[in-house]
């Protein structure tokens, strides 16, 4: 057990006065380096930007040796260690007044109806109940949530695989639910992809014609969601840009449930915890009992304190439920997974509102953090692939991707690593600003001059882990400007990172310079209730009534613009 709870507020002076209380002066020394380490990092934010480069190295220093002492040795690039962050965050909230109107909360609702459509969360539901059904059988139970965590994590292994192999609509199951009921999502998947791509193809789309929505479709997507995949709540954080046209660029779709404020809370009113456990309790069942799971793994971004009442931890008396004190069972009405109290028989949403990946947390977690599993999200099924040859290997084209007003996913193009290759040493043959090079490339591409360069798609393994943990040692997305002299210059180095294959991506918006002009992005959290079960559909979700009333859209609509009013 942890000495102090993984997300005290002060755990460098906690960590001390431990070390001191242990009596040995070895203890009492190791005490008095970690005091001057947190007092070099509180000093951090009152240093002058002509000493914070020196501040941040002898931080890291200081790290490095004292990990190293205590057997946790950092390496040999200590210069990657991350020994702080900084956030900077307003105590008065900026007023949104206009910033989103009727037409925004309406696409926005029906984003999240499309977002769940093309999920992972409902396949790693399923993949779930069938892997504790198997185990504990109909209606059983799982004393203890770590003895089933291991499999909890197979299970979410075989969904994405199952995502990414592309699961044939129409085919025959093997008789688990996951097969069954995960058939009709990927049907009414394959049905909305199938009639884009046809009727794009109709009117000789080409790589920079968007991929326009049906409207109809989307909206009426809530509606014919299996019942399975409807019955518990589900919420999403879409990060959003307005674009130079009117239009919402959506940068990101995350799972929500305060998910990305609540890092926050601590830095403003405590009005403002009160109100997002508000919002977050408003989409579940009346009177249901939340609680928040708070892993925090070494990684800054999921520290964020508590907006519910509940906490379930690993030391129970550092959180008001112990792992101990709840359960997993098998709920035949629903016929999911669920986590109950053990003493009062009480079903409990468990909401994990860390960014790490769930499946690089520890294994005993599994179960709790994957009890709202909805997240994951990828259109890119929905446009159609151009694919053409360019010096050095193919150019794979994808055109932008709208509902409505919204940007859904920017044009794309995806450059082999041989055509990186062909690129840079063409760029390097020219000299210092190769203006030439770029403008024949430009030509060559059909790219515009402002874009961002990113890594392109790893290949997958056969885990999913592993891919994750690759993933985050990926070169961070490059703003280019290629009228930009500068731009040009370091081109040819940027190019470098990426010697497997990039990803060009348009700048929607592009940057404005000049004064008066800023960068503005807002999270817009929606929420839908869960739908109540009435025992008239099977577990594989083939019968029962499909519908959504308007009383569930409305509400989820309300929901969407009192955040943003906050």
């Amino acid at each position: 057990m942890p000495p102090f709870h993984p997300q005290d507020p002060a755990p460098l002076p906690r960590l001390a006065g431990w070390l001191r209380s242990t009596g040995s002066p070895r203890d009492r020394a190791l005490a008095r380096r970690v005091e001057a380490v947190a007092a070099d990092t509180d000093a951090f934010a009152a240093a002058g930007p002509d000493h914070r480069s020196a501040v941040l190295a002898s931080l890291r220093e200081r790290w490095a040796a004292l990990l190293g002492e205590a057997g946790r040795p950092v390496g040999p690039a200590p210069a990657r260690l991350t020994v702080l962050s900084e956030d900077v965050v307003l105590r008065r909230p900026v007023r949104l007044d206009g910033f989103l109107d009727t037409a925004d909360h309406r696409a926005l609702g029906e984003l999240a109806s499309l977002a769940e459509v093309f999920d992972l969360g409902p396949e790693v539901r399923r993949q779930v109940r069938d892997a504790f059904v198997a185990r504990y059988g109909p209606g059983g139970v799982c004393a203890h949530v770590w003895d089933f965590g291991a499999a909890a994590g197979e299970a979410w292994q075989r969904a994405a695989r199952a995502a990414a192999e592309g699961a044939r609509p129409g085919s025959d199951g093997d008789g688990q639910t996951a097969a069954g009921g995960v058939r009709r999502l990927v049907e009414l998947r394959a049905e909305l992809v199938n009639a884009v791509h046809r009727a794009h193809s109709a009117g000789g789309g080409g790589p920079d014609d968007e991929v326009v929505l049906p409207v109809g479709t989307v909206a009426a997507l809530g509606s014919r969601m299996p019942p399975w995949a409807a019955r518990r709540p589900s919420s999403y954080t879409a990060f959003l840009q307005r674009g130079p046209d009117g239009e919402l660029c959506v940068n990101h779709l995350y799972g929500g449930w305060g998910r990305f404020g609540s890092r926050f809370l601590d830095a403003l009113a405590p009005a403002a915890a009160r109100e997002t456990g508000a919002a977050v309790s408003a989409a579940l069942a009346p009177g249901a009992r939340v609680a928040q799971v708070r892993p925090v793994n070494g990684f800054n971004a999921n520290l964020h304190p508590l907006f519910v009442p509940d906490e379930i931890g690993v030391d129970r008396s550092l959180a008001s439920l112990g792992v101990e004190d709840v359960e997993l069972v098998h709920d035949p009405v629903g016929d999911d997974v669920r986590v109950r109290v053990r003493g009062t028989r009480a079903w409990v949403d468990v909401l994990y509102a860390g960014v790490l990946a769930p499946l690089l947390l520890e294994p005993r977690l599994a179960p709790l953090v994957m009890d709202h599993p909805h997240g994951i999200t990828d259109f890119g099924p929905l446009v159609p692939r151009h694919v053409s040859d360019v010096p050095g290997g193919r150019l794979v084209r994808t055109p932008r991707l709208r509902h409505r007003h919204l940007v859904l996913r920017r044009r794309r193009w995806e450059l082999a690593g041989g055509t990186v290759a062909a690129l840079t040493a063409e760029l390097a043959a020219e000299g210092e600003v190769p203006v030439r090079t770029v403008a024949r490339w430009r030509a060559l591409l059909g790219v515009p001059d402002q874009l961002f360069l990113r890594a392109a798609p790893p290949r997958r393994s056969a885990r999913v882990d592993e891919d994750l943990l690759r993933a985050l040692d990926r070169p961070k997305p490059q703003y280019l400007d290629l009228g930009d002299a500068l731009h040009l210059r370091c081109l040819a180095r940027w190019l470098a990172r990426h010697p497997g294959g990039a990803v060009l991506e348009e700048a929607l918006p592009a940057p404005v310079r000049g004064p008066g002009s800023a960068a503005v992005e807002l999270a817009v959290e929606t929420y839908r209730a869960g739908r109540p079960t009435d025992g008239a559909d099977g577990a594989d979700g083939t019968d029962g009534t499909d519908g959504t009333d308007d009383e569930d859209l409305t509400a989820r609509g309300e929901l969407v613009r009192r955040r943003d009013e906050r």
